[in-house]
């Protein structure tokens, strides 16, 4: 861990606005929990060589929205060393963004448009995309090992040449380059983001025709592009709006809703069927979901292409509305089956009707 990471997130924590409240869903990833005084004393580690990069992919066949007014980066003045990172500052290796603790919202804000600019991405796209990996969090770690604001995992990180995944600036650029690399290779932003947060191979076999993503995957692309998985697969969108404001240019919709920590997830229009069968429930659709990201195992094998949907109702006995993790079906009799074949691998549910 380094004192950059620590002091941005003390900042972060200082500025209105900015602090985690009751209302708004756990982070996906969580930060790691370190020694302070060794953390403030370990300024850097040594660039460690970076791995060859992967393979080219096949050319795109769709392409996200380009940015109307996307600004184009200014390279360092010829003959001069790029900026060096300090204490309080993360700079790309050729010093063309530079990230700081004093402005580090902004600072982000631009360095996405930047990154986007470079690689022929709606910047908007790519914002939603780190908010829902980190909340903009540098030093942000996930269960699974994921690292940094973008969320590498310590082997694609080596892959993509990004030797410090906890340098935001140097992580934003990598995270769109790795996005344009994804696009072109399965066609569409959405595929995209179903490889970036579930694994290549998982969106290859996926592509392919295959009906299982974990849910959490699910949530993901839906979350940032307001299209699911299998919409992107089957009957991919055109051309669509992924915009942080409508009234907004990106630069200001970026540092406002980031630091009233506002940025808004899509929700589209869930199908509802007259039968559920209800394998979770919480208050917060957020602790639905993570009880059901709990029998991603179990129920993997059996949904058979169905998903998982979030009602909101007021169960007999609590008195009060609740949201539901729930497979729906058209008659209570394919409600029951699919209860009865749960139950007999360990699984709870009950059958009501919406």
């Amino acid at each position: 861990m380094r004192r950059f990471q620590i002091v941005v997130l003390a900042a972060l924590a200082a500025t209105p606005g900015l602090a985690q409240d009751a209302g708004v869903p756990p982070a996906p990833a969580v930060v790691a929990a370190a020694d302070a005084q060794a953390s403030l004393n370990a300024v850097g580690s040594p660039l460690q060589e970076p791995a060859a990069p992967a393979p080219g992919a096949p050319a795109a066949t769709a392409q996200p929205a380009q940015p109307a007014a996307a600004k184009e980066a200014a390279a360092p003045a010829k003959g001069t060393t790029p900026t060096a990172d300090s204490k309080e500052r993360r700079c790309t290796a050729d010093g063309r963004s530079c990230i700081t603790v004093a402005s580090y919202v902004a600072d982000v804000c631009s360095t996405i448009e930047r990154a986007a600019t470079e690689n022929r991405l709606d910047p908007n796209f790519l914002a939603r995309l780190l908010w829902k990996e980190s909340l903009f969090e540098p030093e942000a770690v996930s269960p699974a090992g994921a690292l940094g604001i973008a969320q590498f995992m310590p082997d694609t990180a080596r892959m993509r040449k990004l030797d410090d995944p906890f340098n935001p600036a140097k992580a934003i650029h990598a995270s769109a380059d790795y996005l344009r690399y994804l696009i072109d290779g399965f066609g569409n932003m959405g595929l995209a983001a179903v490889a970036y947060n579930g694994g290549e191979r998982r969106a290859e076999t996926f592509n392919k025709g295959g009906n299982v993503l974990p849910f959490e995957t699910q949530d993901y692309v839906e979350a940032i592009t307001g299209h699911n998985a299998w919409k992107w697969r089957d009957d991919p969108p055109g051309q669509i709006d992924v915009r942080l404001d409508k009234d907004k240019p990106f630069g200001e919709a970026c540092v406002q809703l980031a630091a009233n920590r506002k940025l808004k997830e899509f929700k589209s229009p869930q199908r509802s069927f007259p039968w559920g069968v209800i394998l979770a429930s919480h208050p917060r659709q957020s602790g639905a979901q993570q009880q059901v990201s709990r029998l991603n195992r179990q129920l993997r094998p059996i949904l058979g292409g169905k998903q998982i949907t979030y009602v909101r109702k007021t169960l007999s006995g609590s008195g009060r509305r609740v949201y539901t993790a729930q497979v729906g079906y058209s008659s209570r009799g394919e409600a029951n089956a699919f209860c009865s074949q749960f139950r007999a691998i360990g699984g709870r549910c009950i059958v009501l009707k919406n």
